[in-house]
């Protein structure tokens, strides 16, 4: 009997698959309990089969493109669809202990029965709570919420030895050691999978503003966007968009009638500028109005134009911002680094890479590059060469940026760091390559990730 058949006996199989002239062999389980999902884990890692969570989609041809087996290879992917029980609300306390199964879109409608918002918001209505924990995106609502790994009080997963494992907890504390939780909160399933997870929640916001700021020179919305973040306002969202990645997504996108006038708009809104910085901000009507006074203040100080726009074309196209790369079918490479760092990006490194597409979300230091055309891997791959070069460059002038280079697929990422760490960053980077050396030598979780090179 196959590795493959024997977890069908601990698990019910939904599809099978074959590729590669029958080489590579796949079957997609579903998941119906943490005990279940440990079996199945212990026993593939005995069996010498892969295990990726989520749909097959077009994982299978490139695992393998990348094992290039000379011998059957088989992979299994994990069905969390009935994973979605609420295991405890304490709307006091604001957390909420939930199965990683469940969609985004299902949490939010459940807490809207109690006034309480997880503030994490996507453009499709198919991300899961496990999507979320394995990207560590948030997406738009990142400034507001401090991002997912602030969200995350604690969480239980399971490891491929077949053990149940716990970090954190439900309440917010001052602990000693590392706290786990972080390691594993964007870890795309490569050092164990998570069933479940303890969520800090917010309340509802009553009312929502949203405005737009237009501009040439993408340094100039990032200073602003900065400056903004400086006054403590509670600015929900702060993206900031090249124009040109819009008109290629419109391009894409034809058939979304909605989408492309909805873009059509931004660019009306924006009077023919370049770059677009999309401000939001959530609350009682004085506290968007004192927002309002202080972006028209620092944007007046700088030449920029700030517009209100309706809060319905606000939120889709910050939505879209997020994901804009993958709904335009591009390639990206992300950088972390500081608002300082990524203005002296754009004023230094920017042109002399052909000026890429990008996207920004200064706040939380996430910045995004691509390249539309026909060789926008090369060119991709070529920027990343020169960003090595580039990040020498940052630290001599005390700018420490991390990169990391990310296809389109999010389960399929290589994280390059291009700069020397703090102590703390090189503390955990260490104790995650010591849990997979520990728990997984073999590789079966999520083989296509690679967080070190």
């Amino acid at each position: 009997m196959t590795g493959l058949a024997q977890l069908t006996n601990i698990a019910r199989s939904i599809n099978s698959y074959a590729f590669a002239h029958g080489q590579l062999q796949c079957l997609e389980l579903e998941i119906t309990s943490a005990r279940q999902l440990a079996d199945i884990l212990a026993k593939a890692k005995e069996e010498n089969v892969y295990v990726f969570r989520g749909a097959p989609r077009n994982r299978p041809a490139k695992l393998t493109a990348r094992l290039a087996p000379d011998k059957p290879v088989q992979a299994i992917f994990l069905n969390f669809d009935r994973m979605t029980r609420i295991i405890e609300h304490v709307k006091g306390d604001q957390v909420l202990s939930i199965e990683t199964g469940t969609t985004i879109k299902a949490v939010n409608q459940y807490l809207s029965n109690h006034g309480q918002w997880l503030p994490v918001e996507y453009l499709r209505d198919s991300g899961t709570v496990a999507d979320l924990l394995d990207s560590a995106d948030g997406g738009f609502l990142e400034p507001f919420s401090g991002g997912v790994k602030h969200l995350v009080l604690g969480m239980e997963l399971a490891i491929t030895d077949g053990e149940l494992i716990k970090t954190g907890g439900k309440i917010v504390k001052n602990v000693t050691g590392y706290d786990l939780g972080k390691i594993f909160t964007g870890s795309h399933s490569w050092l164990a999978v998570p069933y479940m997870v303890h969520l800090r929640l917010y309340s509802r916001p009553e009312k929502e503003s949203c405005f737009l700021v237009s501009g040439a020179k993408p340094q100039d919305l990032i200073a602003l966007a900065n400056n903004l973040r400086g006054t403590g306002l509670p600015a929900y969202c702060m993206e900031v968009i090249d124009s040109r990645l819009l008109k290629h997504c419109a391009s894409v996108q034809q058939k979304d009638t909605i989408l492309c006038t909805e873009i059509g708009s931004i660019f009306h809104a924006a009077n023919g500028n370049e770059v677009f910085l999309l401000v939001s901000t959530r609350g009682h009507k004085h506290v968007a109005d004192e927002v309002a006074r202080a972006l028209r203040s620092a944007a007046a100080q700088t030449g920029l134009r700030v517009s209100d726009i309706p809060t319905a074309l606000g939120n889709r196209i910050q939505r879209l911002s997020s994901e804009i790369f993958q709904e335009s079918a591009i390639e990206f490479a992300e950088l972390s680094m500081s608002t300082s760092g990524m203005i002296y990006f754009f004023e230094t490194f920017w042109s002399r890479a052909n000026k890429p597409v990008w996207t920004a979300r200064p706040s939380m230091g996430r910045l995004r590059l691509g390249f539309t055309g026909g060789d926008s891997k090369e060119q991709l791959a070529s920027m990343i060469g020169a960003l090595n070069k580039f990040a020498d460059t940052l630290n001599h002038d005390g700018l420490q940026p991390v990169m990391a280079a990310v296809p389109s697929e999010k389960s399929e990422l290589t994280f390059q760091t291009l700069s020397s760490q703090t102590d703390g960053e090189r503390a955990l980077d260490d104790v995650s390559r010591r849990l997979k050396m520990e728990y997984d030598p073999k590789g079966i979780l999520n083989p296509l990730v690679s967080f070190y090179q």
